[in-house]
């Protein structure tokens, strides 16, 4: 079968790029069309490799008035791992400014039969930059299909354009439009977008970040944020967060309530157990920063968890802001092939790649859990503490690795086993980050286990 995927750049982006990485025995084909622009490139990825299809910067969507810049990837297989990279040099503009994020893109199925209402919804998830007003929070829609019927409502005033008409939109009124495949609809604001809401009678790409944020929101070196915001129909109700490599001190969380409900952050740090409980609207969020805990986040509806790198002025961090979707439990599988960031230096700094791994407890078999880098098979070592204690009860356990810049496999030798990773990577004032959010597995979508559904602990 092959694999399609939607993807987009907005504002802030630097030389774009998209790195495809195949898990086949033999040569996938590949084709990349952004027909609002007039590129288009094709070739072959050679087995377990990757190739890297550079950009012009004229398909990244820097206003309102970009209505025709959507990407289209296809692949001969499903079995490859799509990832747009912001950028392609490790550049600075300004001082302590670095152009640099990724998001693994979602592969496009029909979704249709997993919709209970009969239609998608998405929630926008932002920052927003206190020190820098006239950057803007910003979020992309990229059409699949034609005739896509969208009605946005917002949470900040802002100005949308549709076919070259222009409207002024405010806060909480929903507006309606329709667009087609490969359009696409610019929504940017000085504020935080986040809670934004989507709904949609077809399949689209939502691409949500910062032009170049600040991490919390008042530091003082800006990275480029960005990450594919699945729809709801895609969140969950179990997340396991894990500090990030030692060049971050602490990390920021920020949790997006799909519906109205409670949440309970049961934390762990140095053998010691906390939790926090709370309430969250519709729409609701919260940002909470974190030191060295490790925590795991139990919520009563589908909820969308981001953890963040903190601006390099916090903690003397050498590392920069960058956002990645926290997987929840719902979404783990068994293996995971994908590549790091492929880019250039031209001042001498070093990028160093990690890969965080989670492993819930009742598939906590190290010597099963295997890296394959370079052509190396390798067996992880583990830390020896674990991520959620419980009431004294182990619920997961995780570990971080460093890899190098090529095609990396992770997985459990149990097929039936399930575990999630988060690549990310840091170089000085910046860093990159994207996780997997799996829409199917083997043409069906990833559900609970019965261990897992049993396991996640009531409110």
């Amino acid at each position: 079968m092959a694999g399609e995927f939607y993807m987009g750049f907005f504002k802030g982006a630097k030389s774009p790029a998209i790195v495809i990485t195949s898990t086949e025995e033999l040569p996938v084909l590949y084709s990349v069309e952004v027909p609002g622009v007039g590129f288009y490139d094709n070739g072959n990825i050679a087995a377990n490799n990757s190739t890297v299809v550079y950009l012009p910067n004229s398909v990244i969507v820097s206003s309102y008035s970009d209505e025709n810049k959507g990407i289209y990837v296809q692949t001969s297989s499903e079995k490859v791992t799509v990832v747009g990279q912001s950028s392609r040099e490790s550049r600075r503009s300004v001082y302590k400014q670095r152009f640099m994020d990724s998001y693994v893109a979602i592969q496009y199925i029909d979704l249709c039969r997993f919709s209970h209402y009969g239609y998608y919804e998405y929630f926008v998830m932002t920052v927003h930059d206190i020190k820098k007003p006239s950057l803007e929070a910003i979020a992309l829609v990229v059409g699949t299909e034609d005739n896509t019927e969208i009605t946005l409502t917002v949470t900040q005033p802002l100005i949308i354009s549709v076919y070259s008409t222009t409207a002024n939109l405010t806060v909480g009124i929903g507006y309606s439009f329709v667009i087609n495949r490969l359009e696409t609809v610019y929504i940017g604001a000085n504020g935080d977008l986040t809670g934004t809401r989507i709904i949609t009678n077809k399949i689209i790409t939502l691409l949500s970040g910062h032009q170049c944020g600040d991490v919390p929101w008042d530091g003082s070196s800006c990275s480029h944020l960005i990450e594919q915001i699945p729809p709801t129909v895609l969140w969950g109700k179990l997340h396991y967060v894990f500090p990030l490599g030692k060049f971050q001190v602490g990390y920021g969380v920020k949790i997006l309530a799909s519906e109205a409900c409670s949440v309970r952050i049961h934390c762990t740090v140095n053998g010691r157990e906390y939790s926090n409980t709370g309430w969250y609207p519709a729409g609701g969020y919260v940002f909470i920063r974190y030191g060295s805990e490790s925590c795991g986040i139990y919520s009563s509806a589908k909820m969308l968890v981001v953890q963040f790198s903190l601006s390099s002025s916090f903690s003397q961090n050498v590392g920069g802001p960058m956002m990645a979707i926290v997987p929840p439990v719902e979404q783990y599988y068994s293996n995971f092939t994908f590549s790091t960031y492929h880019i250039s230096y031209n001042e001498g700094d070093k990028l160093i790649h990690y890969v965080n791994i989670i492993v819930p407890a009742q598939y906590y078999q190290p010597d099963m859990i295997y890296l394959i880098s370079g052509g190396v098979k390798k067996s992880l070592e583990w830390e020896s503490r674990a991520i959620v204690v419980f009431n004294d009860v182990v619920e997961a356990y995780a570990t971080t690795v460093i890899v190098s810049s090529d095609a990396i496999k992770i997985y459990h030798a149990n097929p039936d086993a399930l575990l999630t990773i988060m690549m990310y990577g840091f170089v000085k004032y910046a860093g990159y980050g994207s996780a997997f959010v799996l829409p199917h597995k083997k043409g069906t979508l990833i559900v609970l286990s019965v261990e897992i559904q049993a396991h996640i602990r009531p409110l």
